[in-house]
């Protein structure tokens, strides 16, 4: 037996057939040679590469003839399902068809949406710099993209165009979200943050009051509002001296203008909300519920007196009521008290107190013997460990002379403190609201503000050591997109009855790899099938299951 190529001719095509034959004398013709068809492989052009080594060595093996293995080299692993999740949501959001649609009239030599999503992966994955994350780039696989042709200037280029489009996109964002979740938004909660700079920094970067507790670097503000699911609708950057209450005005412009948000209740921190914002919100058309900060007067008179009852319980461990002030017309407080907060908050008090005691018991024996003796550093000593420990409305310190030092608990200040333990104090001019749909809005904001801060430590928005301020806000745009993509794989994840922060989601996807081999001269790529429970589980929410077994490139 023998294998024979076959040449037919159809028409103008011509084939190629691959077949196994025979040779036979045929006694009927006189014993002449003739060749008989055992098996007819098909026409040589379907048969595969693959296909042709598998039959030649299977042929071999069954001859008892010695078969060279083929070599098999795996040259590394890449990220996989963690990009794969990623760009399943990139895609759901339509950021493809809209950025590609953004930019179709402007001169790009390079694809600015692959590299906007993988700015913005990266900053979920593994964040870092520009330059970190083209470093990055050859641990990372993404099917039928070429990865390799990023360079560390695309990515700059591409965050200068990111901020030219960014407005188009957030309303582009805001149509989609709204088709796909059955968006509601009677209520929109704001939230500030900022970020400080490493060096000078643009020119909207200034001192000013730093969430980081970097008051030595120069920052920018940046403002976020989310839906009560916390997705965004729409973010803001401002200098990094402009004060909390000094952004509202921005942040309402945005909401009625570029998305036509008539009337809502705006929910923020009472940090926020002055007379005087709380007068343009009304003016506006929107309402206000805010948090009232302890410190202020009214939040101590609407404490006074209360005694709680059963009636009061409004949930576990929380007791509520609903106040009104004859001076404060049209205005409803609700008065809220939890026991386990109260315990929590003395103990923290408790706490700190003690560690600034042992502070400035320790720069007293430092006096005592001598080793600081100038009035003036003695003090400077003391003030810097009462504001590095935020004590200075508890302490009083002196120092009468040169060699002495004094200091003194505040009794009064601490017992008024732990008067106020456990409560908290929320304001509103939407007085159709009961107690429990005020509380829950609350919540609610307290869960945005967590959030926020969780998905800031994990795309690690600062430091930022860009110094234009185009590609600054193009940054901080990448970073909002990562924001909503986290925000979205948590919602997906709790639709599909597993919770999870995208933290834990995207740590669960991390082992869900592709290695890279060599195998005879070809690249193939496969996918490592052992999975952790959860990887199977954020990748079914998905609907990402089942993966390929092997991609050859």
């Amino acid at each position: 037996m023998f294998f024979r190529v076959v040449n037919r001719k159809h028409g103008q095509s011509q084939y190629r057939y691959l077949h196994l034959v025979e040779s036979y004398r045929d006694p009927a013709k006189a014993g002449r040679p003739r060749q008989r068809l055992i098996h007819s492989f098909g026409n040589i052009a379907h048969i595969s590469e693959d296909q042709r080594r598998r039959l030649v060595s299977s042929l071999s093996r069954a001859l008892g003839l010695e078969v060279s293995s083929p070599e098999l080299t795996t040259l590394d692993t890449r990220h996989f399902g963690d990009l794969l999740a990623l760009r399943s949501l990139w895609e759901e959001l339509e950021l493809p068809a809209q950025i590609s649609r953004l930019t179709a009239a402007r001169k790009v030599n390079f694809d600015l949406e692959l590299i906007a999503f993988v700015m913005v992966a990266h900053r979920l994955i593994d964040p870092g710099s520009k330059l970190a994350l083209t470093r990055w780039l050859p641990t990372a696989y993404l099917q039928d993209y070429d990865l390799d042709a990023i360079q560390v200037q695309h990515c700059y280029r591409a965050l200068d165009l990111l901020d030219e489009i960014a407005p188009e996109i957030e309303e582009g964002l805001f149509l989609r979200l709204s088709n796909l979740f059955e968006r509601e938004l009677s209520l929109v909660f704001y939230d500030l943050t900022s970020s400080y700079f490493e060096g000078d920094g643009p020119t909207d970067a200034a001192y000013g009051y730093s969430r980081d507790r970097r008051p030595d670097q120069k920052q920018i503000v940046i403002g976020l509002a989310v839906d009560r699911r916390g997705l965004p609708i729409t973010h803001l950057t401002f200098p990094g001296n402009r004060t909390d209450q000094k952004t509202l005005d921005d942040a309402v412009a945005h909401l009625k203008e570029r998305f036509q948000i008539v009337r809502t209740i705006f929910v923020a921190d009472g940090g926020v909300m002055s007379e005087a914002n709380i007068e343009h919100l009304t003016s506006s058309g929107y309402q206000h519920l805010i948090a009232l900060p302890k410190k202020r007067a009214r939040a101590r008179e609407l404490a006074a007196g209360i005694e709680w009852t059963m009636d009061d319980a409004v949930g576990e461990n929380v007791m509520a009521r609903t106040v009104t002030c004859a001076d404060t017309p049209g205005i409803k407080y609700l008065v809220c008290y939890n026991p386990q907060r109260a315990e929590q908050e003395a103990q923290i008090r408790d706490a700190r107190l003690g560690k600034v005691t042992d502070a400035l018991e320790g720069l007293q024996r430092q006096v005592t013997a001598g080793r600081l003796k100038d009035r003036d550093k003695i003090l400077a000593s003391a003030v810097g460990t009462l504001a590095r420990l935020r004590a200075r409305r508890y302490f009083e310190v002196s120092s009468a002379a040169d060699g002495q030092f004094e200091f003194r608990l505040r009794q009064e200040t601490v017992a008024s403190q732990a008067h106020l333990d456990g409560y908290y104090f929320l304001q509103t001019d939407a007085t159709e609201l009961e107690a429990c749909e005020i509380l829950d809005a609350y919540k609610t904001l307290q869960r945005v503000e967590h959030a926020f801060r969780e998905l800031k430590d994990t795309i690690q928005l600062r430091p930022i050591y860009h110094y234009d301020d185009a590609r600054v806000r193009g940054h901080v745009f990448v970073c909002m997109l990562a924001y909503l993509l986290a925000r979205l794989l948590e919602l997906r994840l709790e639709a599909a009855g597993r919770p999870l922060s995208a933290r834990a989601a995207l740590e669960a996807l991390e082992p869900v790899r592709v290695a890279r081999n060599r195998l005879d001269g070809r690249i193939i790529d496969c996918v490592v099938q052992c999975r952790p429970p959860d990887a199977d589980a954020v990748l079914r929410a998905l609907g990402l299951l089942p993966l390929p077994v092997a991609i050859e490139s």
